[in-house]
């Protein structure tokens, strides 16, 4: 008979998000965790919690939810992700819970609602069945878990548009070449890239767009087929997250400032620098860091946007969240919906913005609002002199005059926030043969030992950014914070992957 396990010590980590949109889900909370219901003969046991988040929602169109994965680690051992079982896992009331797999192994489970509503949701005694024998854990060992979140948005099956309503309209954006119009996306068929009429193509307006070649291959995500998307960017408090759950090599790959050290003098570690740089408030003490196990990293502003995070961080954290980089073309639809194009327009679908300049509260409270608090204000750029990037979904958080459209909140049409401005979004480009060599697949929860993505298709020179940035030089710039704009779409490939500038963030997706 086998000594019974001891799980005596749980953790919770999550991000909450303060907001107060009609529409837009918030204040994710998980509570009461336990373990329960062991089964030492199968090796599992159920990981218990109490699950809420307010202003959720599924309509006609699409719905919102959340991805719960699980970290544990044996005694003072490195953290590993925890194997969900493909049954066994509870949800009252009637709503959905869908494990998502990496190969035929559960790394996480989204939960959502079942039936169309809107308003707040709350679950008690939420179960995952946890595998552990799958993951080497014997009965009598000490455990440690950790349980995380993340909002995310469903965008559903379909067909949509590429570009512009002419070829020439925004930088290197797509185009139906012969007819200069929107290429519409019709099945996840393989793509051909070129100069014969009914191509997709694009133009070499400015350098950064791609090397124009092809075809797209059919196993690359060509956004037609349903995903999930995060629906804000990685925050700084999710990217501490991470770091406090690598190795001490592993996390000094993840940051600017060398944290192989005990006395660490630059302790803003994502700018390499002793004092707060464009609003990166990620640190580490300076000193008793010791040179062996893991520093202990902490965040002041949990809710902004992550910046500085170059594509190679932005890989690793979603290879970790068992998340995966979203392509270019889902970028396009996770924007505009299937609708018809609409000449220059950003994120919410419409050519009218206005620049937030200051908050009403405290930057960096998790409350605080946007000023202007009248009219539209719904981007993040360079005229606005913020110098950092805002909290995520602040555009969503006040009305501005008592309406919360998707124009005033800055949200895509599915509901995702802050595709146009505020940092950058990495996406897999088109424009290279490894980014067109990106098979989908999600991360496995694990890194290598250098604390690199280690998925197969993930290819370091597979990147590039679409969305704009608050840090562009000048507002001239605004036209690359629209949804067509492909000025950056393969910026950086290769060594710029690596390079951790002030605008660079990013989101996945499943």
């Amino acid at each position: 008979m086998k000594p019974p396990k001891i799980l005596l010590t749980i953790l919770f980590i999550l991000v909450q998000f303060c907001l107060t949109p009609d529409i837009y889900a918030n204040n994710l909370s998980v509570a009461n965790i336990s373990l329960t219901g062991k089964n030492a003969a199968s090796d599992y046991v159920q990981v218990q919690f109490d699950l809420s988040w307010e202003n959720s929602w599924r309509d006609d169109v699409n719905h919102d939810g959340v991805w719960i994965f699980i970290k544990f680690r044996v005694g003072a051992g490195d953290w590993t992700h925890a194997t969900l079982a493909a049954t066994g896992h509870s949800l009252p009331g009637g709503d959905s819970l869908l494990v998502g797999n990496t190969g035929s192994t559960g790394k996480g489970a989204f939960i959502y609602r079942a039936a169309s509503g809107s308003g707040n949701v709350s679950y008690s005694s939420v179960q995952l069945r946890w595998s552990y024998g799958l993951d080497g854990v014997n009965d009598n060992d000490l455990v440690t878990v950790k349980v995380f979140g993340v909002e995310m948005v469903y965008v559903p099956r379909g067909q949509f548009y590429l570009g512009d309503v002419n070829a020439n309209n925004a930088y290197n954006n797509f185009y139906t070449y012969g007819t200069d119009g929107p290429y519409q996306v019709t099945s996840e068929s393989a793509i051909t890239v070129g100069t014969s009429s009914g191509n997709l193509y694009y133009a070499a307006d400015v350098s950064g767009g791609g090397d124009q070649s092809g075809p797209i291959p059919v196993d690359f995500p060509k956004g037609y087929d349903s995903f999930w998307s995060m629906k804000y960017e990685i925050t700084q408090g999710q990217y501490t997250d991470f770091l406090n759950t690598l190795t001490r090599s592993q996390q000094n790959t993840r940051t600017e400032t060398d944290v192989s050290t005990d006395a660490i003098t630059n302790i803003y570690v994502m700018t390499n620098s002793q004092t707060v740089s464009q609003k990166n408030n990620i640190v580490c003490p300076s000193s008793g860091n010791g040179t062996f196990y893991p520093v202990t990293f902490s965040c002041s502003t949990p809710d902004y946007a992550a910046n500085y995070l170059s594509a190679d961080d932005v890989a690793a954290y979603l290879d970790w969240a068992a998340l995966r980089p979203i392509t270019e073309l889902e970028f396009e639809k996770a924007c505009r919906g299937q609708g018809a194009v609409v000449q220059d327009e950003f994120a919410w679908g419409s050519t009218t913005y206005g620049e937030i300049t200051g908050f009403v509260g405290t930057d960096g409270s998790g409350t605080e609002t946007k000023s202007p608090t009248t009219g539209t204000v719904n981007l993040n750029f360079v005229a606005g002199n913020i110098s950092g990037p805002v909290r995520v979904g602040i555009f969503a958080a006040s009305a501005n005059g008592g309406s919360y459209t998707r124009e005033n909140a800055g949200a895509s049409y599915w509901g995702i926030m802050e595709l146009s401005g505020n940092v950058s979004e990495m996406t897999v480009t088109v424009g290279t043969s490894y980014g067109r060599g990106f098979a989908g697949e999600p991360g496995d929860g694990a890194l290598d030992g250098n604390g690199d993505a280690n998925s197969t298709s993930w290819s370091v020179y597979a990147y590039g950014n679409r969305g704009g940035a608050y840090n562009y030089a000048s507002n001239s710039s605004i036209s690359v914070a629209e949804v067509s704009s492909r000025a950056d779409a393969a910026y950086g490939v290769g060594s710029g992957n690596s390079t951790r500038d002030v605008g660079y963030g990013g989101r996945g997706g499943r």
